[in-house]
Parts: structure tokens; C-alpha cells; sequence
């Protein structure tokens, strides 16, 4: 990544996360990091696209990540894994900073969180391991289990997002993808 977006990105994440996504201006932003407008349009369209942006490259080309899930010992642990990575990112970004990215994410209608490359790479072959040696019951095509999986934890992030009082996030997620994928139990 660029020095300066790179600078611009972190500056804009910690003032989102400080005085709240709607209350930060482009203006602010360019101040903050010392960059004039035209570097931040060089950058990015809007807001909106810092946003995805960040997201996009927090969850990309992470080697230990990898390591640390291939170490885990069963392919339904590492699928978990990944899913309760994601869902601590957007823990950590806040509710309102996750609002704001499930929001960019519907208006570009690009699918970004629906079809990436971790999912490609990762979740659909463990999905399919898991079928092959019995761990999830369900038998729908694991292209399609995955799709579903990311709609079912979407809708959790969603509702964490906007309520203030569901605070199990993570167990709340996991026994729905156990439900969902008829997970067999040791």
C-alpha cells in the first residue's frame, strides 16, 4: 500500500472510531493526516470506499493467519476459525463503523463480503473436508453452504450492530452455524 493511503486509512479509521463515522469530514481527515483533498480523491471516492478499503486490506495477505489456522487440528475448528476472525474485525472496527462498511458494502452492490477470496480459498474446501469425513451433515454443495454461512453471520453482524444489548456475538454465531450446518458433536 501507499505510504500516504496508508497513512490516510489509519488516521481515518481512529477519527471514525473517535467522534463517529457522520461526524468526520473529508476536510478533517486531510487536515489530520497533513494531505491536501486531492490526495485523499487520488485515493479514495469517499468515505465510504476508506472503508471498504480498510476492511479489504485487514483480511487480505495475512501468512499468519494462515499458519496460526492450519495449525488448529480438525477442519471444522479452522473453518470457525476464519469465521471468528472476521467476526472480531468488526468488533474491534465498533458497531457504528460496522454499520457504516455493511452499509458501503449493499450500496456498491459488488458483493465484496460475499465473494472473496478467503471464502474461495479457504471456507469452501474445508466446508467440503468437513462433509467428506462426516463433521457437518449437511449436504448442500459447499459453494452454496458457504454463500449461506456468510448471509446467516451477516445478519448476526448486522443485528450486533444496531443493538446495543446483544453483547454474545460470537457464541451467538457459532451455535447457529452448528444448527445450520447440522455440525456432529465429539
Amino acid at each position: 500500500m501507499d505510504a500516504t493511503k496508508e497513512v490516510i486509512s489509519k488516521k481515518a479509521i481512529e477519527l471514525f472510531q473517535r467522534d463517529g463515522f457522520d461526524n468526520v469530514s473529508i476536510q478533517t481527515i486531510c487536515d489530520e493526516c497533513g494531505v491536501t483533498r486531492n490526495a485523499f480523491y487520488y485515493h479514495y471516492k469517499n468515505k465510504q470506499d476508506l472503508l471498504m478499503d480498510y476492511c479489504e486490506q485487514m483480511t487480505e495477505g495475512d501468512t499468519s493467519l494462515f499458519r496460526e489456522m492450519m495449525a488448529l487440528p480438525t477442519d471444522w475448528d479452522r473453518f470457525w476459525f476464519v469465521c471468528e476472525y472476521n467476526l472480531k474485525l468488526m468488533m474491534e472496527m465498533g458497531r457504528e463503523l460496522t454499520r457504516q462498511y455493511l452499509s458501503a458494502n449493499l450500496q456498491t452492490r459488488d458483493g465484496s463480503i460475499a465473494n472473496n477470496k478467503r471464502s474461495e480459498d479457504w471456507c469452501i474446501p474445508l466446508l467440503s473436508n468437513c462433509q467428506k469425513n462426516g463433521t457437518i451433515k449437511n449436504k448442500m454443495d459447499p459453494a452454496e453452504l458457504d454463500k449461506y454461512c456468510i448471509r446467516l453471520l451477516l445478519g448476526f453482524m448486522v443485528s450486533w450492530s444496531l443493538d446495543e444489548d446483544f453483547t454474545d456475538l460470537i457464541p451467538a454465531c457459532k451455535t447457529a452455524l452448528e444448527a445450520f450446518l447440522q455440525v456432529r458433536k465429539n
